[in-house]
């Protein structure tokens, strides 16, 4: 009998307006340091839309309409992970660092945010790469994207 695995999975945001992307800069508490798609932890009992929501408001201070999922990523390094990355739109609000509490427990913490043009985006240290590079040369924007959850 196999058994099940155990996936964490998180809900990312795909931000784009006049040709650039909204990042967040993390740097955790082993020291490496990115930028990546703003997002965070599906909660017990919660729908993976109303978490990209929820993080919108949290992490940034805003409102999104999700227009359905762009990219997905599954990883396995700390224990298998599912990273789903929802293209959306602002709908209200100006973005900003929130105080989301997931910081206070020792998570990973949140130390910039940029609004970076795509045409820049190569020379970012963004993960995952392969999405940024995807917005960079306009490949993602081609894909016809499913209905968000």
């Amino acid at each position: 009998m196999h058994e099940r695995a155990a996936y964490r999975v998180t809900a990312r945001l795909i931000l784009v307006e006049d040709g650039r992307v909204l990042l967040v800069r993390h740097v955790h508490p082993d020291g490496r340091d990115f930028w990546c798609f703003p997002g965070g932890s599906v909660e017990r009992g919660e729908r993976v839309a109303e978490t990209a929501r929820r993080e919108a408001r949290e992490e940034l201070g805003i409102a999104v309409e999700l227009l359905g999922i762009a990219h997905v990523q599954e990883l396995h390094e700390r224990g298998p992970l599912l990273d789903l990355f929802f293209s959306a739109r602002r709908t209200g609000g100006q973005a900003l660092l929130g105080a989301d509490p997931e910081h206070a427990r020792g998570d990973p913490v949140l130390r910039d945010l940029a609004w970076v043009p795509l045409a820049e985006l190569p020379r970012w240290h963004v993960l995952p790469a392969d999405l940024a590079r995807s917005l960079a040369d306009g490949s993602l924007s081609g894909r016809g994207l499913p209905p968000a959850l």
